[in-house]
């Protein structure tokens, strides 16, 4: 099993900020169920020229939820499309909308943390998990999906083997899938 995230390599003044103001809570999207319909488009600014990113396959954000690139939407649909969907995005650049993105929404949650062989801490007074130092996973957590979010802590993303194999296959640009065990926190 991967994580979905962002590589250390990414360059930071080409992180998107997400619009709050007029975009959906952010956190809609890490809720790893069907959307309901939105009441407006999200939009993401990125300060740079659309040229810079436009060869990027995920598109890193503030929101942090993955805006991919027509490549990694073909494949998700074709070995995933039970477990995701995709929203249309306004991508605003210096110079002007960048389109062919579309943003990723997982519409499955698992339990896959191993709790036995992970260390995390816990927001205080809550059971909440904060943060890892380490994360083990629970080998066949996914079951049947190809991809889902996890349910006690949905900033992670987990993908398949199998679909990790595919997506890595297209030797996609500025896309980061990571082993847990393999993850520096």
């Amino acid at each position: 099993m991967f994580l979905w995230e962002t590589p250390d390599n990414y360059p930071e003044r080409l992180i998107g900020t997400y619009d709050r103001s007029t975009s959906p809570n952010r956190f809609l999207f890490r809720q790893g169920c069907p959307l309901p319909p939105l009441d407006s488009c999200p939009t993401v600014h990125f300060d740079c020229a659309a040229r810079d990113i436009g060869s990027f396959d995920d598109l890193a954000n503030s929101a942090m939820i993955p805006l991919v690139s027509e490549r990694i939407q073909t494949i998700l649909m074709t070995h995933a499309g039970a477990d995701v969907e995709f929203v249309d995005i306004r991508i605003i650049t210096r110079n002007g909308e960048l389109s062919g993105y579309r943003l990723l929404n997982a519409t499955n949650c698992v339990k896959a943390i191993n709790h036995s062989a992970s260390k995390y801490s816990l927001i205080p007074g809550t059971t909440s998990i904060m943060g890892f130092r380490e994360l083990a996973v629970l080998p066949h957590a996914l079951g049947t999906h190809a991809l889902a979010r996890e349910a006690e802590y949905k900033s992670h993303l987990l993908v398949s083997d199998v679909l990790a194999e595919r997506l890595l296959a297209l030797k996609p640009r500025q896309f980061g899938l990571f082993r847990p065990e393999d993850m520096r926190w």
